[in-house]
């Protein structure tokens, strides 16, 4: 009973909070504090080892305990008020670090629980899929932008009947409207341009009927999949107004394009998108923000459409619908990229607009005031309203020790030997659980160095803002913009360059009155610890203004990395396999064979099999070096372009390298950092040692000629224009299939197994399945058996698939054409096993579509194949996954031991009184083989998926991850 109720959050809650108020408020000495600190400390890096939730909740609370300590000592025993002066600057001090420290508490509230929402399956009747309408929003942007972004959009795989996109023309431009009405898509602009994209959106909504509403902001291009892995969601759950997903951006932002260690640090924008809306999705209080996401029509409708009273009708709008009780969701996948700035100053207006905006709400729609929303709710919306307030706190923290080597002000009244028990813990706890929270999302001190560089562009803006919330107008921010050269961004750098000097100045005084000084001890001291806060403040200041110099953009377009395996096809040079390293939608660079003879100026055709199906396009080498060779891409029409929008932005897994960051440690970031800041004094290069020649600029302004009437304008989609565009894509396709004839598909490098014979009709013609048939094959494959064949090349596992036992099941997806009618299938599977001692004790159960086709049980050396697996075509359709799982055979064989082959069916091994879960057994013949940090010799069966039960699983998959299999497999089928 006493238990029942000390469970109850009513109680629990005011007792941990009345526990941490005692720990916090107790006065200790200062040697009594130190041995606090060097046990919290201990207990900090032994508690950091243990990779789990309650982990990061325990590291949170002990941060909490720990500055909640600081503080109160801070307002206790260091405020020393002797004149006006010192009082100011004093409580200015004070009140920045309670700032920063409920801002660090609003952080810890939304990283405790990141939701980790995956993708909701689709309905399988597409007569109940909704209507969607996309709309792509432009102002002032370039039309080679646009079009990438409309041609991904039409390109979403989606019924084409369901699907209205929409370029909405702020800008009201002729070739905007040209360009919508030759591929299909509908065309709005409107008369006046009041509100912005708030104004635009709200117009376009009462000219469409869509039930669900996708945005994208007209340079962010949606993969193929975006539709089908989002709107699960919102017919799941009838409440949902919003779903989100992230930000990705295909070019670098500044900071990491300008700073010579900047690559190597992730992007800004990750943070957000990477932890702190998925930790806001658990409280249900997700942002809206502005692209890259669904919105359904009702919930728009109800609260009189998009919020136009602030600058960022985003979040606004969001906020509005949650008071209105409906829900959001965020999938942290990324299934679309932009464009970064291309400027420092550019990020920084960006920024500075998202400042007003957020500001701008707190003051009109604040979220702690008013009905509708949660508390939770309200902390996360506070959190995002407050976030911009660092400006003032920021600089204070960088100047602050100048006023005692320049004033003789006394900012924290204490000896070093009290700073550092109090001060160094919490800035020790502070840093390395934000380290281990934030990991590979955010390196250290990176946050200060993006800080320190907009501060000052804020603190005009935060105070005008505060006091007059309506001022402000919404800036569009620039993309695709070019730099022909290296220069240094003054613009942005000046109050970067002016506070550096001033502290350097600050530590040249600090470090001369500490040598003279050297005798008075407490004089010495005091300059000490100020010289060493003035030089952490100048490294920061420092690595803002890195970001200043900017590098030269000659690429009108960005590079994106790609392993895609390719066959080119070139004269008598037919079905020469090789790899992309990276791919845009000006060319490829591709890794060939050293001894291919392709030169400057040779045309080839390249040939890839991807998930939206076969690709052909054809290329000129431009140039070559060793192994590398750069090509462009030879675009004659719009079923072209489409194709190479596809291959670059279109694919599942084009972004799925957005978070592929080592994780954070503080002394390597430091290092990036200081790196970074000297490379900042090289010297410039000469004119002549820039080799890329410049791109041509973008399109003027346009003339008045090329601009329609003021007035509305609703042009909507044409449908037969789509499928015509669609026809003219296959017939494409056909055409360039004749410049690589006899070129086939291959798999490397590994020499694909002998397959069983499939028997074949009488009169029946093999070809070998390269996704694309040339013109005389077609007449004779229209009316006759045909024998098709695939290998994991051909399904973009170039290499091989290996498999391991942490994952319960792995597999890959193979498509076949809609006008393929299948009478047969098979299975041909061969591979090795890495198993060591547990050779012979493991064995392969396979599976097409959910239904079991055999059990391939390796050898005694762990090799196994080619075993053939009938596959029935009552279990195969269009799109068909084949699934591998791994399991362990009974010890000793016998009547328990599952038959190998074909008719052999896995079971799940079962203990009395169990659910049906796997059990996880470890054979006792591993017993003397070393695993990572740990033997495992145990069974494990929980009657229910708990917590326990989910442990209990990792670990035993802890053993088994250490052997992998690799396994090689080769699909026939025979079609009519």
């Amino acid at each position: 009973m006493i238990w029942r109720i000390l469970k109850s959050p009513l109680v629990s809650g005011p007792l941990f909070a009345l526990l941490m108020a005692v720990v916090c408020l107790t006065y200790l000495s200062p040697d009594h504090q130190f041995f606090v600190a060097v046990g919290g400390a201990a207990l900090f890096f032994f508690v950091r080892r243990h990779d789990e939730r309650w982990s990061r909740c325990f590291l949170m609370v002990l941060s909490i305990v720990v500055s909640g300590r600081y503080l109160v000592w801070r307002f206790t025993s260091t405020l020393d008020f002797d004149g006006a002066l010192q009082t100011v600057l004093v409580l200015a001090l004070a009140v920045g670090e309670i700032y920063t420290t409920i801002r660090v508490g609003f952080t810890y509230f939304q990283l405790a629980w990141p939701l980790r929402r995956q993708v909701h399956p689709m309905p399988e009747d597409e007569s109940t899929w909704p209507v969607i309408d996309v709309y792509v929003p432009t102002y002032n942007e370039d039309i080679a932008i646009v079009r990438t972004t409309v041609l991904g959009c039409l390109s979403m795989d989606w019924p084409a009947d369901k699907l209205n996109v929409y370029i909405l023309d702020d800008g009201r431009r002729r070739a905007f409207r040209d360009f919508a009405m030759q591929v299909g898509a509908g065309y709005i602009n409107r008369a006046e341009n009041q509100h912005a994209k708030a104004g635009n959106l709200n117009h376009a909504i009462s000219m469409t009927t869509g039930d669900i509403i996708a945005i994208f902001d007209c340079d962010h291009v949606p993969v193929r999949s975006f539709l089908k892995k989002t709107v699960g969601w919102m017919i799941a759950d009838p409440n949902l107004a919003l779903l989100q997903t992230p930000h990705h951006f295909y070019s670098p932002d500044p900071f990491r394009r300008n700073m010579s260690r900047g690559m190597q640090v992730p992007p800004e924008s990750n943070l957000f998108y990477g932890l702190l809306q998925d930790g806001n999705d658990f409280w249900n209080a997700t942002f809206f923000c502005g692209s890259c996401a669904l919105l359904r029509r009702r919930a728009i409708t109800s609260i009189n459409g998009f919020a136009t009273e602030t600058v960022t009708e985003d979040a606004h709008t969001a906020l509005r619908m949650q008071r209105q009780g409906w829900g959001t969701a965020y999938l942290r996948e990324p299934l679309a990229a932009g464009l970064e700035t291309e400027t420092l100053l550019l990020q920084v207006g960006q920024r500075v607009r998202w400042a007003r905006g957020m500001i701008q709400m707190l003051r009109i729609d604040n979220p702690m005031l008013g009905r509708g929303l949660r508390l939770t709710q309200r902390i996360c919306y506070m959190a995002a309203a407050t976030n911009y307030f660092f400006a003032i706190p920021r600089i204070m923290f960088l100047m602050a020790p100048l006023a005692y080597l320049f004033l003789g002000v006394t900012m924290i009244a204490a000896s070093p030997y009290e700073l550092a028990v109090y001060a160094l813990p919490h800035l020790f706890h502070t840093t390395m659980t934000m380290s281990r929270l934030q990991g590979r999302w955010r390196y250290s001190f990176w946050s200060e160095i993006y800080e320190s560089m907009l501060a000052p562009f804020l603190v005009r803006m935060t105070f005008v803002t505060l006091l007059a919330p309506h001022k402000g107008k919404f800036n569009v921010t620039d993309k695709g913009g070019l730099l022909d050269r290296e220069r240094f961004e003054w613009r942005a750098a000046y109050p970067g360059v002016i506070m550096a000097t001033i502290l350097a100045v600050g530590l040249v005084c600090g470090i001369w009155a500490a040598i003279t000084h050297y005798h008075e001890t407490l004089v010495f001291r005091a300059m000490a610890v100020n010289s060493i806060w003035v030089l952490f403040s100048l490294i920061i200041v420092l690595g803002g203004v890195a970001a200043a110099r900017e590098t030269r953009q000659c690429r009108r377009n960005h590079r994106v990395a790609a392993a895609i395996p390719f066959t080119l096809s070139m004269g008598a040079e037919q079905g020469v396999v090789c790899r992309s390293v990276d791919v845009s939608m000006g060319g490829c660079q591709l890794d060939l064979p050293a001894t291919l003879p392709a030169t400057v100026g040779d045309e080839v055709c390249l040939r890839a099999t991807l998930a939206s199906g076969p690709l052909a396009l054809r290329a000129t080498i431009i140039a070559r070096n060793g192994t590398r060779a750069h090509l462009a891409w030879i675009v004659p029409d719009l079923a072209t372009e489409r194709q190479v929008v596809g291959l670059v932005f279109g694919r599942d897994d084009a972004w799925a390298d957005w978070a592929d960051f080592a994780p954070d440690q503080p002394l390597h970031s430091l290092y990036l950092l200081v790196a970074s800041i000297c490379a900042l004094f090289r010297p410039a290069p000469r004119a002549h040692e820039a080799t890329p020649q410049p791109a041509p600029v973008t399109q003027g302004k346009p003339t008045p000629e090329e601009y329609l009437p003021r007035q509305q304008l609703v042009i909507p989609p044409d449908r037969t224009v789509m499928l015509r565009n669609a026809g003219r894509t296959l017939a494409a396709l056909a055409l360039f299939a004749l410049c690589a004839t006899g070129a086939r598909a291959q798999a490397v490098p590994v020499t694909p197994p002998d397959m069983a014979p499939v028997e074949a009709a009488e009169g029946s013609v093999s070809v070998e399945d390269d996704g694309l048939l040339s013109v005389a094959d077609v007449d004779r494959v229209s009316h006759q058996p045909v024998t098709r064949t695939r290998t994991l090349a051909d399904m973009g596992q170039v290499d091989g698939m290996v498999l391991r036992a942490d994952a319960p099941l792995q597999g890959l997806d193979a498509r076949v054409g809609r006008d393929i009618i299948i009478t047969a299938g098979q299975l041909a599977i061969s591979g090795t096993m890495h198993m060591g001692q547990a050779a012979g004790r493991v064995a392969v159960a396979v599976s097409v579509n959910n239904q079991d086709v055999g059990v391939v049980c390796p050898a005694a050396d762990g090799g196994f194949g080619p075993v053939s697996l009938p596959v029935s075509p009552l279990f195969l359709d269009t799109r068909n996954t084949i699934n591998f799982r791994l399991f362990m055979l009974p010890a000793g064989g016998g009547a328990a031991a599952p038959a190998c082959g074909p008719d052999a069916r896995a079971p799940w091994p079962m203990r009395a009184g169990c659910c049906r879960q796997p059990c996880c057994t470890a054979p006792s013949s591993m017993a003397g083989t070393r695993c990572p940090k740990r033997r495992w010799n145990m069974t494990v069966c929980c009657p229910a998926p708990s917590l326990a039960m989910r442990r209990a699983r990792s670990a035993c998959a802890r053993w088994a991850a250490c052997y992998p299999m690799t396994l090689k497999c080769v699909w026939r089928w025979r079609r009519r």
